[in-house]
């Protein structure tokens, strides 16, 4: 099994892994399959922040999680990413080649700059699949060379509502607006009706994209949902710590609720909370975890590495994750391979990972007092803990990483096999 999502290299490397100019990559002309070898692929990943800044999130990772997979499995595999922390840690480097373009303060210019430097790319290294994610990845499918598999990936957690769009010759002014509102949806929009496929990662995210309008079928849809790397895998089976000792792992923004569960927690006196994670919401939340109600019951950890995610997980008596929207979050994925209780909202995708409540307990989104009687009815009956963590560890070991590489990789070369028939 590759690297998966545990550290940024794992066990795997590469001669030149880190950034690195277009004239690094001495490979000329056509990809491996441009030039009838069936042998390894040559795919560039491309997506906005680097997987290491302090601000991505699960779609980052899972993207970086794959490239390593990638690696893994022979590939030839590139990077591109745009703004954020363009150094990873010294002792943290990707195990693959990677060029980074710096933010602008334009979505339409970091578009350009990631057209641009795909172009510079192809120069010497050719790209058979570009596989892209996020608005800023449509840059590279514009700059594809020509033959090449467009894959997409989306992971959005509640992605605008498209439909229904005023008429440019009727209402402009109305339509100018839209789309400057709706700018990076309708970039991801358009990159995703461009690819050949589509990778959601839950089957809620296959059918919005569908009923909001960014593609007009699921046709070219994959459900092939994220996965978890084997260093989680650590905790024992039962017995748990006390429950009443939960964990919060997450950016601290509005979406992902951390306010409902200091909520829920005034309704639950001697529940303890630590909140590893750190985000725009951060200092309004410890100015509400002061309250006398909450006092000396709430711990800011901070943002972790996942080492140090992992210690917290094996003291913790269950994990929560309140948010009012989700896809299919990895936080969960990881807490179940530990071992953890998980309590999360029922959004996005999050029943289809909790089979339906049997690998986790369900609260409705947005109702803290809902969610303090589920935390309380978790804490009151050990062996429905149990139960669930067992049923959460066989869910997680269904979601390696290199299964969902194979995944993938078998369409990819389904499609790339096609385009040589086609020639």
């Amino acid at each position: 099994m590759g690297s998966g999502g545990g550290t940024m290299a794992g066990n795997v490397g590469m001669a030149r892994a880190g950034p690195v100019g277009p004239d690094a990559f001495p490979l000329p002309g056509a990809g491996s399959w441009g030039q009838g070898n069936m042998g390894p692929m040559r795919i560039l990943f491309v997506h906005n922040l680097p997987p290491w800044d302090p601000r991505a999130g699960g779609g980052q990772k899972a993207h970086h999680a794959l490239a390593c997979e990638a690696v893994a499995a022979g590939h030839e595999v590139r990077g591109i990413f745009v703004g954020g922390q363009a150094r990873p840690p010294s002792d943290d480097e990707p195990p693959y080649p990677f060029l980074h373009t710096a933010g602008r303060s334009r979505l339409l210019l970091d578009v350009a700059g990631v057209a641009a430097t795909t172009r510079a790319l192809r120069a010497s290294w050719r790209p058979d699949v570009v596989f892209a994610s996020a608005a800023e990845g449509a840059g590279s499918v514009g700059a594809a060379p020509p033959g090449a598999v467009v894959a997409a990936a989306s992971h959005h957690p509640d992605p605008p509502d498209l439909r229904d769009a005023p008429s440019p010759w009727l209402r402009p002014w109305a339509a100018l607006q839209r789309a400057r509102r709706l700018q990076g949806p309708l970039l991801e929009r358009w990159m995703l009706r461009q690819a050949d496929v589509v990778f959601a990662v839950s089957a809620w995210g296959a059918r919005t994209l569908v009923e909001r309008g960014y593609l007009p079928h699921a046709e070219r849809v994959a459900v092939v949902r994220n996965g978890v790397a084997p260093a989680w895998f650590q905790r024992p089976d039962p017995p748990l710590p006390p429950p009443a000792d939960l964990l919060f792992v997450g950016r601290l923004d509005p979406q992902k609720g951390v306010d409902l569960l200091l909520d829920a927690l005034r309704h639950l006196p001697g529940t303890t909370l630590r909140i590893v994670g750190e985000g725009p919401q951060g200092e309004e939340l410890r100015r509400a975890a002061a309250d006398p109600a909450l006092a000396g019951r709430i711990t800011f950890a901070g943002a972790l590495d996942p080492q140090g995610v992992r210690a917290q997980m094996a003291a913790a008596g269950a994990l929560v994750l309140p948010s009012r929207r989700e896809n299919y979050p990895l936080v969960l994925l990881e807490a179940m391979a530990a071992g953890v209780p998980v309590v999360a909202t029922a959004v996005g995708g999050v029943a289809e990972l909790l089979d339906d409540g049997a690998a986790g307990w369900l609260v409705p989104p947005g109702d803290p007092a809902a969610l303090a009687d589920v935390l309380r009815r978790m804490a009151s009956d050990p062996d429905a803990r149990a139960a669930r963590v067992r049923r959460g560890r066989v869910q997680a070991e269904a979601h390696g990483w290199d299964r969902v590489w194979t995944r993938i990789e078998e369409r990819l070369l389904a499609l790339l096999g096609e385009r040589q028939q086609d020639r």
